[in-house]
């Protein structure tokens, strides 16, 4: 196992700020309503229970309460917020102490333009048994899923490229969103993950010892240092996220690995 290091900025963290240009882009001020969030899931094979055992009141949040849904099967809960836009959901989400931690067990928010959709596991038990946390992995990544492709138009894009001895393989998922207020100010609001990987691709992998792994994007970068390949030739970063202007198609990504005193370039394109 190697260590691994990514770009200075929080890994759940939204960027959002008034910004002087459209970066190419024209503001869309698409809003989400409960209906579309409702008739979202449904589509997706989640049908979403009104819950009448729960009072919204409990999870207030600045005088928006949510609309409280079963998702049925003891999956748990799923809170809906909807604001006037992502700014107002922004202020007022970041004035609330009741959604800090985005990646405790049994309680997860998620941004959709102008919603914040919360997941509450109904698991309590501690510890909680091999069942139960496979329950909770499997519903998270099913609203996450859902969230990132049909509520935020999410978006994927592969950059490959190779040198002599690696093929290296860069994954970008991302959204970003647009609001022109009444003032005619723009909002900007963005979230991406990033999933780097190299293959070597000689047939001594066995000899290959701890690699250092770098890559650059034009927003940053990340790399990870003293990994070794698997069994198939393969070095895999991780995930890494944030916010911030995400880079376009037309922009590469640059690879350096160094290994046994040797040392590759790639540069990886769209």
């Amino acid at each position: 196992m190697g260590i691994n290091y990514c770009r200075s900025s929080d890994v759940a963290a939204i960027a959002i700020g008034t910004i002087g240009d459209k970066i190419g882009e024209k503001p869309k001020n698409d809003i989400l309503t409960l209906k579309t969030i409702v008739k979202t899931f449904e589509k997706q094979g989640m049908v979403l229970k009104e819950d009448n055992s729960k009072s919204p009141n409990e999870f207030e949040l600045s005088g928006v309460k949510p609309a409280v849904f079963s998702l049925g099967n003891k999956r748990g809960t799923l809170l809906v917020y909807t604001f006037k836009s992502f700014v107002e959901r922004k202020d007022i989400v970041e004035k609330s102490n009741k959604f800090k931690d985005r990646f405790f067990l049994l309680k997860q928010a998620f941004n959709a333009k102008n919603a914040l959709l919360v997941y509450v596991s109904s698991q309590n038990t501690n510890p909680l048994t091999e069942e139960e946390l496979k329950s909770i992995g499997e519903t998270r990544v099913l609203i996450s899923d859902i969230v990132f492709k049909y509520l935020n138009d999410g978006k994927v894009i592969i950059y490959k490229g190779e040198s002599a001895s690696w093929k290296g393989t860069f994954t970008l998922k991302y959204y970003e969103h647009w609001w022109e207020d009444e003032k005619g100010r723009l909002y900007y609001d963005a979230y991406n993950e990033e999933f780097p990987s190299v293959k070597y691709k000689m047939a001594d992998i066995n000899s290959v010892g701890p690699i250092d792994f770098k890559y650059k994007t034009t927003s940053g970068g990340g790399g990870t240092t003293g990994s070794t390949l698997d069994k198939e030739g393969y070095s895999r970063m991780g995930k890494s996220g944030g916010g911030g202007v995400v880079y376009r198609e037309n922009q590469d990504v640059t690879y350096t690995i160094k290994w046994n005193g040797k040392k590759e370039n790639i540069i990886l394109k769209a």
